[in-house]
């Protein structure tokens, strides 16, 4: 047995011997045993910040043990003249960049009180050999919903929360259902479960570049996966809010785990089927053209999403659209807009006269209504302007489609004059 595989063992012995005997104590959860704490831990996931914050109250002898088996342990990791280690969670969960060898070993406790000596172990080691550390982002959706739990991969799923607050209070942080969104918010919505890999080097008390990989879609980007949802179930579509699920590790430095939030569009939930879901996955897959070209696309995009919004004045989703519509069929200023625009798209998205004619009448009218809300600031919100506003979304989100899958931009001279 080497020396190391020797000083992990006292470790363990030494993390064994304090679970015998340890407490907790915390501002929220009050004093808890071990077992307390490790219902606390298994019921309410909402609390799992708090359990990260509880301090163990035990044996000081012991811990000056644990404290100078730690030190031997992560000798290579040691700040200079410091009796600290750099946190290898700060860039993902924040917290302090430093952590000092008793706020490790507190962490080792809470772990060892949680899941046992080995699994404290097997994360100890994991950080002196720099491993990478598994974690679950979780993305409550503004305006979907789904009817069962969806697995694209093991690395990727929907689920539904609760439409109810009792049990929507273990689905949801403390911080974000308590302080920064009312629970209604939440209740019905769909969320995105998405695992992620983390790596980043530590050593001679510094951190070297950080590494993110996501397990379920390559370059996983939430903006843009949202914009992908939206088009394939034809939806307004985006975050509410957004956590991180460490697992062990949230329990080990009580951090706040990366929460964001935004404010509701107040678009009312549509069910993703499984479908969907698996059409946005390809529309993600597929590269977006860079350049100016990819530039108008994105535009299109963003702005045929805004016009979706029921947030939105009647105006202001015709001045989106109208900007979108120009985005796909103006490559330059010049020219008459409403007729390149009407016949672009015509031409674009027709496959015979008939539909040419149709979508080219479609076109020139929501132009037209589209103007008249750039200009004059005004459309009556009559049944037939917000029936021509569906049909002109419907034209705009399948051209969308169509330049996605044709990852090119149509010469649109050619295009009118027959050419392939």
């Amino acid at each position: 047995m080497n020396r190391q595989s020797t000083n992990f063992l006292d470790i363990k012995e030494c993390l064994e011997r304090i679970d015998q005997v340890v407490s907790f104590s915390s501002s929220v959860l009050g004093s808890s045993t071990a077992s307390h704490l490790k219902l606390i831990h298994q019921t309410r996931p909402d609390l799992r910040m708090f359990v990260g914050l509880a301090e163990p109250q035990t044996n000081s002898t012991q811990l000056e043990y644990l404290n100078g088996y730690l030190r031997i342990a992560l000798a290579d990791h040691l700040t200079p003249d410091q009796d600290t280690v750099p946190n290898r969670l700060v860039r993902l969960a924040g917290g302090l960049s430093h952590l000092s060898i008793p706020d490790f070993a507190k962490g080792l406790i809470r772990v060892t009180a949680l899941f046992g000596a080995d699994h404290a172990i097997q994360m100890l080691t994991g950080w002196v050999a720099n491993k990478p550390i598994r974690y679950w982002q979780h993305i409550v959706l503004d305006g979907l919903s789904v009817e069962q739990t969806l697995e694209v991969n093991p690395a990727l799923r929907a689920m539904n929360l609760p439409a109810s607050s009792d049990q929507l209070s273990r689905h949801i942080p403390h911080l974000l259902r308590g302080f920064l969104h009312g629970e209604a918010v939440f209740m019905n919505r769909a969320k995105l479960l998405v695992e992620h890999e983390f790596s980043i080097t530590a050593k001679d008390g510094s951190l070297d570049e950080a590494k993110h990989t996501c397990l379920g879609i390559p370059d996983f980007a939430i903006e843009e996966f949202c914009q992908c949802l939206a088009l394939a179930s034809n939806q307004y579509v985006s975050w509410l809010a957004i956590w991180y699920e460490l697992d062990v590790w949230d329990v080990f430095g009580g951090h706040g785990s990366g929460m964001s939030h935004r404010d509701s569009s107040n678009n009312g939930p549509s069910v993703l089927s499984p479908d969907q879901l698996t059409h946005a996955c390809n529309l993600f897959a597929l590269s977006r053209p860079s350049g100016p070209s990819g530039k108008r696309l994105n535009i299109a995009i963003a702005r045929w999403l805004n016009s979706k919004r029921q947030r939105a004045t009647l105006v202001d989703q015709w001045i989106d659209l109208r900007i979108g519509l120009e985005a796909l069929y103006l490559t330059d200023a010049s020219g008459e807009a409403r007729f390149r625009v009407s016949t672009h798209g015509a031409w674009y998205l027709g496959k015979d006269f008939s539909s040419r004619n149709h979508y080219q009448r479609t076109l020139r009218d929501a132009y037209d209504l589209a103007s008249r809300a750039v200009h004059l600031g005004e459309v009556n919100p009559t049944e037939a302007n917000r029936k021509l506003l569906s049909e002109a979304q419907d034209l705009c989100r399948a051209a969308i489609l169509k330049r996605l899958r044709d990852n090119e931009e149509p010469k649109w001279n050619e295009l009118i004059l027959g050419g392939e």
